[in-house]
């Protein structure tokens, strides 16, 4: 009985909406901002941002088990997944599977990688804050 109702609940969290003016508009409500895990918005429809290490919201994606996850988790966090096409070197999805889920799934941008570089010597300070 508690998983009948647990379902149904469940059923209804995608079509909550606020009422946002008379006219009768709406907005969606913002499941991120509820608390609510990622498994579970993904499970609800929310795309899989590409870029997550969550082993459990990438399984919510239908047709991914526990191996193919875990895979895809690591491969997320490691920035390795841009577009479709990045899904192909990751064993266990080919073509049919990559254009399966990629529907489900938000691609981020690339991620900027940070240069640091030695801005050289710096001019010397006397304790009197002149320089010399």
């Amino acid at each position: 009985m508690f998983s009948l109702a647990l379902v149904m609940l469940l059923a209804l969290v995608p079509t909550l909406s606020v009422e946002t003016d008379p006219s009768g508009g709406t907005e969606s409500v913002d499941l991120a901002a509820m608390g609510v895990p990622l498994a579970t918005r993904v499970s609800l429809g929310d795309p899989m941002p590409s870029d997550s290490g969550d082993a459990r919201a990438w399984r919510a994606i239908p047709g991914i088990g526990p191996t193919l996850s875990g895979r895809l988790a690591h491969w997320g966090a490691q920035g390795l997944l841009q577009q479709e096409g990045d899904l192909l070197p990751v064993p266990g999805i080919g073509p049919k599977m990559a254009a399966k889920i990629s529907p489900w799934i938000l691609w981020r941008e690339p991620r900027a990688h940070t240069v640091l570089t030695n801005p050289g010597p710096s001019e010397p300070h006397s304790p009197s804050g002149t320089n010399q």
